[in-house]
This record gives structure tokens, C-alpha cells and sequence, in this order.
């Protein structure tokens, strides 16, 4: 996995958007990224990432249900 965009991987969620949401809506989106990311770490192959910025929130749990992180000088992993 990596960003499509040259100095970039994933900051999280878009937290403004967020403000306009319902607590079910919310509920519902967290319940499928928890889903998601459980997959992603149960594939049956070798998950890649590839971290060319910053890695936050959402970004750093993507990252970390990789197998294999390799990160580049662009790169800043953490919570916000």
C-alpha cells in the first residue's frame, strides 16, 4: 500500500468532516475501519507499506496492520 501522491501516506480521518456527522454515522465508519483493518492483517500474503509522509490517526493504524512498513525520509508516524 502507499499514496498515489509523492510525499504523502495518510493523516486520518478528516475530523471537520466528522463535526457534521450523527453519532450512529460515526459509530457505523469506525466499526468499518476496525473491520477493514482486521482483514487487512489476516490477509494470507505479505502486506507492504510504503510510508512517504505522514502516517497519523487512522493513517498509523493502516500502517501498522501492514506486515512490512518501510518508510522514507518523508515519513512521520504518531498520533496527532
Amino acid at each position: 500500500m502507499r499514496s498515489s501522491v509523492e510525499g504523502h501516506f495518510c493523516a486520518g480521518a478528516n475530523l471537520k468532516e466528522r463535526l457534521n456527522k450523527t453519532e450512529d454515522e460515526i459509530e457505523y465508519i469506525v466499526n468499518n475501519l476496525r473491520r477493514i483493518f482486521n482483514d487487512l492483517r489476516h490477509i494470507h500474503c505479505p502486506v507492504f507499506c510504503l510510508i512517504d509522509g505522514p502516517a497519523l490517526g487512522g493513517g498509523l493504524e493502516l500502517a501498522l496492520n501492514a506486515d512490512i512498513r518501510i518508510a522514507t525520509k518523508n515519513s512521520e508516524m504518531g498520533l496527532p
